[in-house]
């Protein structure tokens, strides 16, 4: 809302990810209470009023479906940033292709962006580079880890994806305002 109220004529996105590969990545970290998605436990009062709205309380709820209701909250925000914004925003799912996504599709038919071939070929460059890896010596080179982050999943996380995050994301990606819609 404070980003369109901002910029309200700048088109944006909102990437978006399935629901269990979000969650081992926000939770891959040795202690599980200091990841982004459970650290606002205390202080989230759009969190706070979705886990009453769920009727479930703060005390009551693991680290997973904290997370699980954490990044929801988040998702439902831009499903209703999207339809608010009325074609100004696009919802992009993630995947191992994503590069082209954005070349063939986000930067000339969203943001209007023609991209000559050397601006390709350096998009190409940085896109092949693993985020990360930043600050290191060696940049790594970027490989998928979908269904690596799938095959390990804990049944917590799966479960509280699937109750908490799988519906926020399905409305992602029934959206009117998702890429896969609108070209």
């Amino acid at each position: 809302d404070t980003f369109r109220a901002a910029f309200p004529s700048t088109p944006w996105i909102f990437l978006y990810r399935e629901p269990v590969q979000v969650m081992m990545s926000q939770l891959d970290i040795p202690k599980i209470s200091r990841a982004n998605c459970v650290r606002s436990k205390s202080s989230s009062s759009l969190v706070r009023a979705s886990v009453l709205k769920q009727g479930y309380r703060m005390e009551d709820m693991d680290s997973e479906e904290f997370c699980a209701i954490h990044l929801a909250t988040l998702c439902e925000a831009a499903v209703r940033n999207l339809e608010e914004a009325d074609g100004l925003g696009l919802a992009v799912k993630y995947h191992p292709d994503l590069v082209h996504t954005f070349l063939d599709g986000v930067f000339p038919n969203h943001f209007h962006l023609l991209v000559d071939q050397a601006g390709r070929d350096r998009v190409l460059k940085v896109s092949g580079t693993y985020s990360k890896n930043r600050g290191r010596h060696a940049e790594g080179d970027f490989k998928s880890d979908s269904e690596e982050k799938e095959r390990e999943a804990s049944q917590e996380i799966r479960d509280a994806s699937n109750q908490f995050l799988l519906p926020s994301f399905e409305a992602l990606e029934q959206s009117s305002y998702n890429i896969k819609k609108v070209q």
